[in-house]
């Protein structure tokens, strides 16, 4: 096959062979959570779906505390231990998704 640099978008590298094509698809292989076909085991899929499900779920919570009308009444002329109330939510808001988006994805490797 013919690979001009209009093809290659300009790169000097012609495309990968066959030959590297079998070298990545052996280290694949030889992974921990591979089967000798190639395909991931039950529990791996079972995990990763999991932790996606789990993640989601923890985005739309995001959205839910950072977009919803449930943000706005912390919009109160008070303080709360010299803090403006809406700061305060945020920032703990923000800390606990990071938290819980941690303590999900630690929990992925067991």
């Amino acid at each position: 096959m013919q690979w001009d640099a209009a093809c290659r978008g300009g790169h000097d590298k012609p495309p990968a062979s066959r030959e590297s094509h079998s070298i990545l698809k052996s280290l694949l292989l030889h992974s921990e959570n591979r089967s000798p076909t190639g395909r991931l085991s039950r529990t791996a899929m079972t995990r990763a779906t999991l932790v996606r499900q789990r993640l989601l779920t923890l985005f739309l919570a995001g959205l839910l505390l950072f977009f919803s009308p449930l943000a706005l009444q912390f919009e109160t002329p008070g303080r709360w231990l010299g803090v403006p109330p809406l700061p305060l939510y945020l920032f703990t808001a923000w800390a606990a998704l990071i938290a819980l988006a941690a303590w999900i994805l630690s929990r992925s490797g067991d």
